[in-house]
């Protein structure tokens, strides 16, 4: 990605490439020109539903996946939480991670979305969190592609466990650190 863009990443983690994608981990080191980036995309797509503070989400950012063009192709975005507010009971009542991630259609090629959701993981794994760690990274399968069968299989390779369902049926899973 050797362009105009290039600096706008000069101060953030480089991951790896995968397919035609620079992934960079950004997490707590977003810019304000990154910012814009990932704020364009969410309004490019028409993605996040209205009354989302979009500034606030773009500082949630974990994860970039870049084309070797430079274009913003998708992201992945956390926050801490903990499972009460998917509806579910966790007896130590632990903090986690949850995540979010969006890739454009046209960005969309197989196993990206594993390579952005491990990288995430990882680098929040070994992220030196002040005050009570998170446990791990819970992410709710809001596309119903993510619990046939086949995709469960693929989680489960990952150290992914179904907990279950939140309060509008969709699956949760966890993996813990």
């Amino acid at each position: 990605m050797e362009n105009a863009r290039d600096d706008l990443f000069k101060d953030v983690e480089f991951y790896k490439t995968f397919y035609r994608h620079n992934l960079f981990n950004v997490y707590g080191r977003t810019t304000p020109s990154l910012r814009a980036m990932i704020i364009d995309l969410w309004q490019r797509n028409n993605i996040l539903p209205a009354g989302v503070d979009l500034e606030q989400r773009a500082h949630q950012v974990a994860m970039m996946a870049v084309r070797e063009t430079g274009e913003l192709g998708g992201v992945s975005t956390v926050f801490v939480g903990r499972l009460s507010r998917a509806g579910l009971y966790d007896p130590d009542d632990a903090p986690y991670y949850f995540y979010r991630m969006f890739i454009q259609p046209e960005d969309r090629v197989p196993e990206l979305m594993f390579a952005m959701t491990d990288g995430t993981y990882e680098l929040l794994r070994d992220f030196c969190f002040e005050g009570e760690k998170p446990a791990g990274l819970v992410f709710i399968a809001e596309n119903p592609s993510l619990v046939r069968r086949g995709m469960k299989r693929k989680l489960d390779r990952r150290g992914y466990v179904s907990i279950g369902q939140n309060h509008v049926g969709q699956g949760v899973f966890l993996r813990r650190f």
